[in-house]
C-alpha cells in the first residue's frame, strides 16, 4: 500500500500531435506548402473566380470558430453533442480557414486594410496552437480519471504522508519540504513564475541526484521509489499550477484577438466591396 501514491502519480504527458491532428496539420502544411510554391504563378485572383470563393469559405470557417464558444456557453446548446467534437471541429475550421484565405490572397501581401486581415488572422492561428497545448496538458487523463490540480494535490499530500512515515532521514524530509515550499509559492509574480517553470526541470533533477546518492540517504529501495515519487509530484503540481496561470492568461488575449479579427475581416470585406 506505501506505493500506492507513487504508483498513482500521471506517468505520461498529454500527446499534442494525435494521430487524427497529426493526419490535418499534415494536409494543411502540405496545401500551404504547395500555394507558396506556385504563388507567382498567380492561378488565382482574390477578386474573381475560385480566388474570390476560397476568400468567402474562408471567411465564413473563420466566422464558425464562434460555434465552439456558443456550445460552451449558452444553456441551450450543452445537449448539442459532445464538447470534444465541438473542439475538434474548432481545431479544424481554425486550420482549414486561414489555408483558404492564404489561397484567397494567393500568399502575397494586399492593401493595407488586407495586410491588417492577414496578419490578425495569422496571429489568431498561432494562439490557437498554444491554446490546444495549455487545453491538452490541463485536460490529461489517467485510466479515465480526469487530472486536475485537486487530483494532483491530494497524490502530493499522499506522498509526503508516506514518505513522512518511512525510514528517510529527517535531513532529507527537511531538504524535500524545502523544495516543495519554494516551488509551490501562492504569492509568486507571473514572470517569475514562469522562470521557475523554465527551470524546473534542472532544479528536479538536480534535487534527485544530490538526494539519491546522498551519503545520508536510507538505501532501502522502497524509500528511495518513494523520494522520488515526492519530487515528481512536487514536479507535477508546480507545472500544473503554472499552466493553470497561462491559460487563464491565454484566455484573457486570445478573445480579444479573435474580436480584432472579426473586426478587421469585416473591414476588409466592406472595404473591397464599397470602396474599389
Amino acid at each position: 500500500m506505501r506505493k500506492a501514491a507513487v504508483r498513482n502519480l500521471p506517468q505520461r504527458r498529454p500527446a499534442v500531435f494525435t494521430p487524427r491532428f497529426t493526419a490535418l496539420f499534415a494536409l494543411v502544411a502540405g496545401a500551404i506548402g504547395y500555394g507558396w510554391s506556385i504563388r507567382d504563378q498567380e492561378l488565382f485572383s482574390p477578386k474573381d473566380g475560385a480566388g474570390y470563393y476560397l476568400g468567402i469559405a474562408g471567411g465564413v470557417m473563420l466566422l464558425l470558430l464562434l460555434h465552439y464558444s456558443a456550445r460552451k456557453r449558452l444553456g441551450f446548446m450543452h445537449r448539442w453533442g459532445r464538447l470534444p467534437s465541438w473542439l475538434n471541429a474548432h481545431i479544424a475550421l481554425g486550420l482549414l480557414g486561414p489555408t483558404a484565405i492564404l489561397y484567397h490572397c494567393n500568399f502575397h501581401l494586399g492593401a493595407v486594410n488586407s495586410n491588417v486581415a492577414l496578419a490578425s488572422m495569422l496571429t489568431v492561428m498561432s494562439s490557437g496552437f498554444v491554446g490546444r497545448f495549455l487545453y491538452l496538458y490541463l485536460n490529461q487523463t489517467l485510466a479515465g480519471e480526469l487530472i486536475n490540480l485537486e487530483v494532483m494535490q491530494r497524490r502530493l499530500a499522499a506522498a509526503r504522508s508516506e514518505l513522512d512515515h518511512s525510514a528517510t532521514a529527517g535531513a532529507v524530509r527537511q531538504r524535500l519540504a524545502e523544495f516543495e515550499r519554494r516551488q509551490l509559492r501562492e504569492r509568486m509574480g507571473f514572470f517569475p513564475m514562469v522562470g521557475s517553470l523554465l527551470l524546473l526541470g534542472k532544479r528536479t533533477r538536480a534535487l534527485r541526484q544530490s538526494v539519491l546518492q546522498g551519503a545520508d540517504v536510507e538505501k532501502e529501495q522502497l524509500d528511495r521509489e518513494l523520494i522520488g515519487g515526492y519530487i515528481d509530484a512536487v514536479r507535477r503540481v508546480a507545472e500544473y499550477s503554472a499552466y493553470r496561470r497561462i491559460f487563464a492568461l491565454w484566455h484573457v488575449v486570445h478573445i480579444p484577438l479573435f474580436v480584432m479579427l472579426v473586426v478587421t475581416g469585416l473591414v476588409h470585406v466592406a472595404a473591397v466591396h464599397f470602396l474599389y
